[in-house]
């Protein structure tokens, strides 16, 4: 296939978006029967200031306590850690945060710089039986909060997203996850047989000689190895 040699620069980000939505769309932490990026993906259109806050920040910016900023407001920390149990702080120490303005943070009023999108994507972990109908019940896939992004333009959004995606939950596509076995049998095998109906109709035969590997199973084998990965112990690890 040749190439298309597009015009402008925008059409090259758009083509660019275009890759980041096909790489999103056969991750195997978010591809499966009755998931896509359309429905794993919020977004919305801000105005946002020079620092990238968007103007709901003007009266209330959430800080973290383990954020580079929770030092400048250790006494309010102090005063919110006593509403937790020495269990509550062990449980949920990572996401205990207090509010603040704009100004108290950065010591300047919000002031309008830009107009940008914002968006997030989540990903997705089956859990239960790998079966055929199991794989196809949206109850069997649990969502989580995955990545979140701005940008000037949705395809500069969307291609932001899929970097920050593919540095969390690693560089696959879902043939990535099928074994050695799988690729070399199915790269001779075909997943269907035509057969011919009343002489001028075909039948798809499915090919019991193919081996088929269902989205729950390559996810639930993807999980194996997310799980042993840095940012999992860090954000979901208990």
């Amino acid at each position: 296939m040749n190439k298309i040699k597009v015009h402008t620069d925008f059409e090259r980000l758009q083509l660019k978006a275009r890759d980041a939505i096909d790489f999103l769309n056969g991750h195997p932490a978010l591809i499966s029967a009755v998931i896509d990026v359309r429905s794993a993906l919020w977004f919305s259109i801000q105005t946002v200031c020079k620092r990238g806050y968007c103007e709901s920040a003007r009266d209330n910016l959430q800080i973290y306590k383990n954020s580079k900023h929770a030092l400048r407001f250790k006494d309010q920390f102090e005063k919110e850690l006593k509403n937790y149990s020495a269990e509550d702080l062990k449980r949920s120490n990572s996401f205990i945060s207090i509010d603040v303005t704009y100004k108290e943070l950065f010591g300047e009023d919000w002031k309008f710089d830009h107009v940008a999108y914002w968006g997030e994507l989540s990903f997705y972990m089956f859990t239960g039986r790998p079966t055929r109908k199991n794989n196809i019940d949206l109850k069997n896939w649990q969502s989580y909060a995955g990545v979140e992004a701005s940008g000037r333009t949705y395809e500069e959004m969307v291609i932001n997203i899929a970097q920050k995606f593919k540095k969390a939950f690693g560089n696959f596509r879902s043939d990535d996850f099928l074994t050695q076995k799988e690729k070399e049998n199915n790269r001779i095998k075909e997943p269907f047989h035509f057969k011919t109906y009343k002489k001028i109709y075909s039948r798809i035969i499915h090919n019991r000689d193919y081996i088929h590997v269902n989205d729950a199973k390559l996810n639930l084998r993807w999980q194996t190895w997310y799980r042993k990965t840095a940012h999992y112990k860090k954000n979901w690890a208990r």
